[in-house]
């Protein structure tokens, strides 16, 4: 009996195991607009969130084994703008404006961990309950069970998964592994990969003596590549998994959900102070990540970014009155102001120079000034008065702040604001010239010109993107998916303010436009013809038949 038993045994034990079914299906979400997805570490569950003008962001639960699809966030001033699992797949970390909470999957109450300093570009959760936070201002730890967030490291980072306590980080300056105990990163990769909000992810080896792989997309396609996560190393070339890819989520035993890349267009529509919609006043066309929109102030024409399809956005000119687009700047600009009359156009060139140009596109550009950072500088307003300009840096050589550049003299930008952790990151000078109004990584400010003679805070919470009435009568600005206006009163020594006041909900990273009157408010919208979300394919097992 033993013998046979042995016999038995040897068999059994080499035989080979069952090989895993691939196959693939689709996933049409409901409730809106799809803004962001993530599959649980074992690749059972698919959490995502979407989001109307109606409803606001709402987060939702899928099992990959059934049919069922769960609202486990449906709360007002409650907002999804990141989210990641816990290792066991049975919670989930989320920012909802300036806070990171946790949900159980199966929803409930979501539990308060810890305030963030700013937005959340990334985050892992590892198994010994410490929470990776990579925000615009740097890196911090949070514990799963609550606590202040601590800064560990001033990279502004994507962030995902390493086994061991270490994980990925990727920036404008590449890919690189890092770990919990510090030390040095490692460069992994010397190229930006992926899309900037698409990080990479690390997929484990099927079986022990593999290599894992990184998944990334680099130009619309998803690959794969070799990768050795213990001596952190490449190997051979990457292989294509996916063409058309514009974000994935990956599991770590080898499920892959990923959306196709569709036409993103967008069109100019005019809203009323409810978020009806009034009038649609450009054709449509596909904005450069965020839809940035400046109006002229007469309310007749817009600069917009328009995605170009080479990575180098540039400004158009929108004619509201009769639904057409002219292109302004053709070697690549991202931001762009009018001048005071409306005639002239204040553009901001890849390599730093700032010029100025007729609205109608004639004549030479004439150089205002040019500025070290390069395309980290962005400009952001043009006094009524046409003395002087301000634009803010994030990142580049310096600090993050605001500057003040004179239109007339030496033209020599003045520092106005200036903090590595606080800073503003938006601004917009009142009809009055006397006063700016500016955000902050947790409030809306405003602060006399030149700064020092009286500072008021407005929002009573976070805000972000303050925009005057063109009077100085009301101020604008976004908390959360919510717009908000807040009456004002200026006079030449201080600022009162009122009770703000929630208008409507906006999609997730919308900007907005007011007009003179304050009465319509000008943003680009999907077109109404275009599917809300593209189906997401789920593929049970991409590494079948990856090759060895």
């Amino acid at each position: 009996m033993a013998l046979s038993l042995g016999a038995l045994a040897f068999v059994h034990f080499r035989e080979t195991p069952p090989q895993r079914q691939r196959f693939k299906f689709q996933i049409n979400p409901e409730g809106g607009r799809q803004t962001g997805f993530q599959l649980s570490p074992d690749g059972r569950f698919l959490g995502y969130a979407t989001v109307t003008i109606t409803t606001g962001v709402r987060a939702w639960h899928r099992s990959l084994a059934s049919l069922d699809t769960r609202l486990v966030i449906d709360r007002p001033g409650l907002s999804v703008f990141f989210a990641f699992w816990s290792p066991d797949g049975e919670s989930v970390a989320f920012q909802s404006a300036d806070k990171l909470y946790k949900l159980a999957r199966n929803g409930g109450s979501p539990i308060f961990l810890a305030d963030v300093p700013q937005q959340v570009l990334g985050g892992v959760w590892f198994d010994n309950g410490v929470i990776l936070l990579g925000t615009e201002s740097g890196l911090f730890r949070v514990s799963s069970s609550g606590g202040a967030a601590v800064k560990i490291g001033d990279q502004q980072a994507l962030l995902s998964w390493l086994p061991g306590r270490r994980f990925l980080s990727m920036g404008a300056k590449g890919t690189f592994a890092g770990s919990l105990d510090g030390g040095k990163p490692t460069l992994i990769m010397p190229d930006p990969v992926s899309d900037y909000y698409v990080q990479p992810v690390y997929v484990p080896p099927s079986k022990p003596g593999l290599p894992g792989h990184l998944l990334f997309i680099r130009n619309g396609t998803l690959w794969a590549q070799s990768f050795y996560a213990d001596k952190l190393e490449l190997q051979g070339e990457a292989i294509a998994v996916e063409a058309r890819v514009s974000a994935f989520s990956a599991s770590t035993n080898g499920v892959l959900v990923f959306q196709p890349a569709t036409s993103s267009d967008v069109v100019l529509t005019w809203l009323d102070r409810a978020g009806n919609r009034l009038r649609t006043v450009s054709r449509p066309f596909r904005p450069d990540s965020v839809p940035v929109i400046r109006l002229s102030p007469n309310d007749s024409q817009a600069i917009v970014q328009i995605d170009s399809g080479d990575g180098k956005p540039d400004l158009w000119i929108a004619d509201l009155n009769n639904n057409a687009l002219s292109r302004f700047t053709f070697n690549g600009s991202r931001s762009g102001i009018w001048s005071p009359d409306g005639r002239k156009v204040l553009w901001a060139a890849n390599d730093g120079n700032r010029y100025v140009r007729s609205a109608d596109g004639s004549g030479e550009d004439e150089l205002l000034f040019k500025d070290q950072c390069g395309d980290c500088c962005c400009v952001t307003a043009w006094s009524s008065d046409g003395r002087f300009i301000t634009f803010n840096e994030y990142g580049g050589k310096g600090q993050h702040g605001m500057w003040v550049v004179p239109t007339q003299g030496t033209r020599k930008p003045i520092p106005y604001r200036q903090s590595q952790f606080d800073y503003p990151y938006w601004n917009q000078i009142s009809p009055d010239s006397r006063w700016l109004a500016y955000g902050t990584d947790q409030q809306i400010f405003v602060e006399s010109v030149p700064a020092g003679k009286g500072r008021w805070q407005i929002s009573t919470e976070s805000g972000d993107w303050p925009i005057w009435r063109r009077d100085g009568k009301e101020l604008f600005y976004i908390q959360g998916t919510k717009l908000m206006a807040v009456p004002i009163r200026l006079t030449e020594r201080s600022v009162e303010s009122g009770k703000p006041e929630a208008l409507f909900d906006l999609p997730v990273g919308t900007r907005f436009q007011v007009s003179r009157d304050g009465q319509r408010f000008l943003i680009a919208l999907p077109v109404e013809s275009a599917s809300p979300s593209p189906p997401l394919t789920v593929d049970s097992d991409w590494r079948a038949g990856f090759g060895k």
